[in-house]
């Protein structure tokens, strides 16, 4: 969800269960309802895969609504809310925590034997670097990542050199299973054959 959306870490964590919504047209959007920036709510449009895709995750959350509190040491980043979640850990008495996700995507690029490793935030630097490929001016670019201020998009942006992006568009044509010719083995890789 970030790289398609570039949102925050934690405003994809905090999802709701229902957090889809279609307008009048037919399109249908992502509701953000906790942003950094404080503004009321963010709305992302989102294609038919990816509306497929939260429907499954909706159909596998728990139902148990999970208040996370932004006073909690652990979320800092709260909404004060009682609602049930789009990412609930595993028994469904929190959210999933950045550090959980930066973890997994760790252990995704060790598996993956890439030479450098990507966190969360990378997903939200990768989204704002594909849209630069797109051709999207600043403007668009601040709008997509929800940023108050259109400088905050520098780092994401002008630290990259060309050749990154290059690379980078590399992955996003072919995609980054392209190398790989052979899934590797794992002691606790579960046989699909029976």
């Amino acid at each position: 969800l970030q790289i398609t959306t570039g949102a925050r870490i934690h405003e994809v964590l905090l999802l709701k269960t229902d957090c889809l919504v279609t307008n009048k047209l037919g399109d249908t959007f992502i509701h953000f309802h906790k942003t950094k920036t404080d503004q009321k709510e963010h709305y992302v449009k989102i294609d038919s895969d990816m509306n497929e895709w939260i429907n499954e995750l909706q159909s596998i959350s728990i139902p148990t609504p999970i208040l996370v509190s932004s006073k909690s040491t652990s979320t800092t980043f709260g909404d004060d809310l009682e609602v049930p979640r789009l990412f609930s850990n595993r028994g469904g008495s929190n959210i999933l925590l950045p550090g959980t996700i930066n973890k997994f995507l760790s252990k995704l690029t060790k598996n993956l034997k890439l030479n450098s490793s990507f966190s969360s935030h990378d997903m939200r630097k990768i989204h704002a670097l594909y849209l630069r490929m797109k051709g999207k001016d600043k403007v668009d670019i601040q709008y997509a990542l929800n940023q108050v201020n259109i400088d905050s998009q520098l780092p994401y942006l002008a630290t990259k050199s060309d050749k990154v992006i290059e690379n980078l568009k590399s992955v996003s044509l072919k995609g980054v299973w392209s190398h790989i010719t052979e899934k590797p083995q794992s002691d606790s890789d579960v046989p699909l054959d029976t």
